[in-house]
């Protein structure tokens, strides 16, 4: 991460090597990202990885519950919640991301909580100097949800019944928000 600071680059990517992150993804994220900096708002634009069955249904990956009683903000007319399982296998930083993430203690420290070793890597700054009232700093879309999806592509937890991973249709996720 410190070499990419004196890089020319302007995004760094961390992705476990099963998701398909396309344009659409990212063309969200950018704006999404603006969006929050432009409103002051120290928030990362969440992904979100689902998984198909064989008759097509996409499911839920990241959400073994539906939420309730989520954090919800409006900003200029788009609305984003807060899950209670930011976990997303990847995470994309912009310049200014990547230096608050190698200032703080995580960057050092690694592990978070019980998350492994991997899955501490893929939180980014998930849990860097996250906004007041918030568990963590990753928002996904309400309006416009489906941009935010990136498919895990060896479908592995939606075929595995001793799994609680993928389970949730991802159409039914947010209802009620």
């Amino acid at each position: 991460m410190p070499a990419f600071l004196d890089s020319d680059y302007t995004h760094y990517v961390y992705m476990e090597g099963n998701v398909e992150v396309t344009e659409k993804n990212l063309v969200y994220w950018e704006q999404t990202r603006s969006l929050f900096l432009r409103n002051n708002l120290n928030f990362v634009p969440g992904l979100h990885r689902t998984e198909n069955d064989t008759e097509g249904n996409v499911f839920s990956l990241d959400c073994t519950r539906h939420p309730t009683n989520r954090p919800v903000i409006s900003v200029e007319g788009k609305k984003f919640i807060s899950l209670g399982e930011p976990y997303q296998g990847m995470f994309i930083m912009d310049r200014n991301l990547v230096q608050e993430h190698i200032n703080s203690d995580y960057f050092h420290l690694g592990q978070k909580g019980w998350y492994g070793i991997r899955e501490s890597a893929n939180l980014g700054s998930t849990y860097v100097n996250v906004p007041q009232g918030f568990e963590h700093k990753v928002l996904i879309p309400v309006d416009n949800f489906s941009d935010s999806w990136i498919p895990h592509l060896t479908n592995n937890y939606v075929t595995n019944p001793n799994s609680p991973h993928s389970k949730i249709k991802i159409e039914t996720l947010l209802n009620g928000y």
